[in-house]
């Protein structure tokens, strides 16, 4: 599954303790109507039980300029959050700056799925910014996605940029 590249998002919530997030690669749109987007959460999450609490969800989805922030949020660090340039508003999740995409969603639905559990949820609202590309996590690095020119393309062609380490 490697090689099948997924958006990187970063699901939020406030919960009575504060801000609580984790990063998710298994982001997908389900409907457009009504609008549903669903993830993928491990049993073993440590976020899930907190975010779980939260009134509302955040999701945003990162640009390719987040890739240090996004591998600093996929470490499993208590404080892994604590450096990431949040926005906030009153009664809403908080959301990454600059992301692509944010979505302010409610749950519906928790299914249990193998060893992960589904979430659907329903989106309240939706925001994008197409200044910058998206990222995506493709053969185990964060990439931008390059252009496509042609419907049909020969296998093994790459239309995925890997970013740059500056570990």
């Amino acid at each position: 599954m490697a090689y099948i590249p997924t958006p990187v998002t970063v699901v939020s919530g406030m919960t009575v303790d504060g801000p609580v997030a984790m990063v998710v690669g298994s982001f997908v749109s389900v409907s457009l109507d009504p609008p549903l987007i669903g993830f993928f959460v491990t049993h073993g999450s440590m976020s899930w039980p907190a975010l779980q609490q939260a009134h509302r969800l955040g999701v945003s989805a990162l640009a390719s300029h987040h890739d240090d922030l996004a591998r600093k949020l996929s470490r499993r660090a208590p404080d892994r959050f604590a450096r990431a340039h949040w926005h906030y508003e009153e009664g809403m999740p908080p959301f990454i700056r600059d992301a692509v995409v944010t979505l302010t969603c409610r749950v519906e639905s928790v299914t249990p799925a193998g060893d992960h559990r589904f979430v659907l949820c329903h989106v309240e609202s939706l925001a994008s910014d197409t200044s910058a590309p998206g990222m995506v996590f493709h053969d185990r690095a964060f990439a931008q996605p390059g252009p496509v020119t042609a419907r049909r393309t020969p296998a093994r062609v790459s239309y995925l940029t890997p970013l740059e380490t500056t570990d």
